[in-house]
């Protein structure tokens, strides 16, 4: 479940893929950035338990590729790495990398999804685009 002052602009946002990241680390600029990454918070379903209505989306070429409901959020250190549990059972982990006085755009780095699967090793990099709004 999110902490109720979990709500963040990066955490919940929109981000454009620039990259994608190999096993070894390295970074390989993609040349049709036509991919999206979207979290989104629409608040708590009426069930009891009451369940966070957090979502992630896949979108490529406007239509959605992925998409599942996170049921758990496990934080890995400081709050720019966590690892999302899925419904579907999948672990995506996303690492931020926040703008600062050398970078003015704030990244993040998420696992590559293919086939509605996690790819180990790899990651996929993306570029802040908007928050996503309740």
């Amino acid at each position: 479940m999110i902490d109720s002052d979990a709500y963040d602009a990066f955490a919940y946002a929109y981000w454009k893929k620039v990259a994608e990241v190999d096993e070894k680390g390295n970074e390989i600029r993609v040349s049709d950035a036509n991919q999206l990454f979207i979290r989104t918070w629409s608040g708590w379903t009426m069930t009891q338990p009451p369940r966070g209505l957090d979502s992630l989306y896949f979108q490529k070429d406007n239509k959605i590729i992925f998409k599942d409901r996170v049921a758990k959020t496990d934080k890995v250190g400081g709050s720019n790495h966590l690892y999302l549990l899925t419904d579907r059972g999948l672990q995506i982990e996303m690492k931020f990398e926040f703008p600062d006085t050398t970078n003015d755009s704030a990244y993040v780095y998420v696992s590559k999804i293919q086939n509605d699967k996690v790819v180990k090793g790899y990651l996929d990099k993306y570029i802040f685009v908007k928050p996503a709004v309740l």
